[in-house]
């Protein structure tokens, strides 16, 4: 899957990942774009939806939170958690 992660603008640079499910969950990063502190829109483009499902799809806005995650090295990134209106 050819995906970059997306670089917080406004705290550092952290990876934004969002839940994916291939078999096992794992968090994929992917691009997206600040919309205001916190909420980000899903620019990036899942390479195989046939066979991996985001919790987040294509131009969706998700409320992220900085978590520590260690899938090989312990370190510091923004998470996709929650799905929110363009009002919100």
């Amino acid at each position: 899957m050819n995906v970059r992660p997306a670089r917080e603008r406004t705290h550092g640079d952290y990876d934004l990942r969002l839940l994916a499910r291939r078999g096992a969950d794992v968090w994929r990063p992917v691009d997206a774009e600040l919309v205001r502190p916190g909420v980000y829109r899903i620019v990036g483009t899942n390479a195989d939806p046939e066979t991996e499902h985001w919790q987040f799809q294509t131009g969706e806005l998700a409320r992220c939170e900085e978590k520590m995650l260690s899938d090989n090295r312990p370190h510091r990134c923004l998470v996709a958690v929650e799905r929110v209106g363009e009002s919100s």
